[in-house]
């Protein structure tokens, strides 16, 4: 029998797969052990290539079946919540059930992709979503995406329907719904458009012109009088509220850092998402292709992570050669140009690729931090560019400066 090490996960990006777990050195290997991992996944024996698939996962493979509940992860989740969230209200209440299964959930997902619309966000996190959902007493909810199984703890209790873009994701959330015998009170659909009118709809900011697309969608799959929340990251803010008063939504409510994303690497940033709550009024709707951009920030937006307390051992030339190598890898993107430049004790680096993504990172080894400049912004560069200064650069001290939304409603809330 052959399966995954505790801890372990592994992260199917467009192109390659990244295998990593506690105390082991992150590798990557090639995309067609995804069926097979998959298979690994849910503790069956790969069809075919035993020996080949144990050489490319090399210390993440064992001599045993892969756990359904991995103690390791379970115990990760359950630290992590009560470090971000257990300042919240009844967090720390005794036997919630909804937060069991939620963090239950987290420990079974050994599987992770790399996404450009919602990303993964700690059990806890998915558990204030819930606990805003039912308190707005809605009886039919549309999730526009479930990188968490938000779905499976709804269902218990109200009729949910998911647009799932990832195929293997949605697979594995078909598999729970009837493991908890909730399959019956989910409806799958392929679009958007599809969706039938919900009470309330749930969404990400992302990008620009994503978040018009499924603002709009979200406005017409929600009946008058009915909510939209969305989780609103930076940069997005500076975009939702100019598109949600040109759909003349109501905001009803807003909590500021509730919504904490969670790498593919396990790691938590500082500086949590909003959730934002509008009411959609008889008068609300919104045409995507002539959605406003007020500030101008979507024709060339950027980011800039700010990385303290790198691994000092880690910063070589060699070390940093190889993140440009993985940025190249989990992009999955023909690599336009690359280099650096060594100028006293700070190294530039630059990296784009054949669409116009691209960064500069300033790396300085003596003072072990970094400085890097997402010009244009992409979701996709940006994820890598954390997954890759994680898993090689980074040791248990590192952090990267908090983003915190800068605009509420038409006002803007930080200098």
């Amino acid at each position: 029998m052959l399966g995954l090490a505790p801890g372990a996960t592994w992260v199917r990006w467009p192109s390659v797969i990244a295998v990593a777990g506690p105390g082991q050195e992150p590798r990557l290997i090639d995309v067609r052990w995804y069926d097979q991992l998959v298979e690994l996944t849910n503790g069956l024996p790969p069809a075919d290539s035993r020996e080949e698939l144990r050489e490319a996962l090399g210390p993440y493979a064992i001599e045993q079946a892969t756990p359904e509940v991995d103690p390791v992860l379970l115990a990760a989740g359950q630290a992590k919540d009560r470090d971000h969230l257990g300042w919240l209200p009844d967090f720390l209440s005794p036997a919630d059930e909804t937060l069991i299964l939620l963090e239950d959930l987290w420990a079974r997902r050994r599987l992770w992709h790399s996404r450009d619309g919602a990303q993964p966000t700690l059990p806890g996190s998915s558990w204030y979503r819930h606990r805003a959902i039912v308190a707005g007493k809605a009886e039919r909810v549309l999730l526009v995406e479930d990188p968490d199984g938000l779905s499976l703890a709804l269902a218990k209790s109200h009729h949910v329907t998911v647009y799932e873009p990832e195929p293997g994701h949605r697979l594995w959330l078909q598999e729970q719904s009837r493991r908890l015998g909730v399959a019956t009170s989910i409806e799958w659909i392929d679009q958007l458009g599809a969706a039938r009118q919900s009470d309330i709809a749930v969404l990400n900011a992302t990008d620009f012109e994503p978040t018009a697309a499924a603002l709009a969608q979200a406005i017409v799959a929600t009946r008058p009088g009915g909510h939209i929340l969305v989780s609103c990251r930076s940069p997005a803010d500076l975009w939702l509220y100019a598109m949600a008063q040109q759909a003349h939504l109501d905001l009803d409510d807003c909590r500021r850092e509730v919504d904490h994303l969670v790498l593919p690497t396990g790691h938590v940033p500082r500086g949590a998402a909003d959730l934002v709550l509008f009411r959609r009024g008889p008068q609300a709707r919104l045409d995507p292709r002539s959605a406003q951009d007020p500030r101008g920030v979507a024709s060339l937006p950027y980011l800039t992570l700010d990385f303290q307390s790198l691994a000092a051992e880690r910063l070589t030339a060699d070390d940093r050669d190889r993140w440009l190598d993985w940025l190249a890898a989990l992009c999955g993107t023909e690599v336009a140009g690359r280099g650096h430049h060594a100028h006293g004790d700070e190294d530039m680096l630059w990296w784009y690729d054949q669409t116009g993504a691209g960064l500069l990172a300033n790396v300085r080894p003596e003072s072990a931090d970094a400085l890097v400049l997402l010009m244009p912004y992409s979701r996709r560069l940006e994820q890598a560019a954390l997954c890759a200064t994680f898993w090689l650069l980074a040791d248990e001290h590192t952090g990267v400066r908090p983003r915190r939304t800068h605009v509420f409603s038409d006002q803007g809330i930080m200098s």
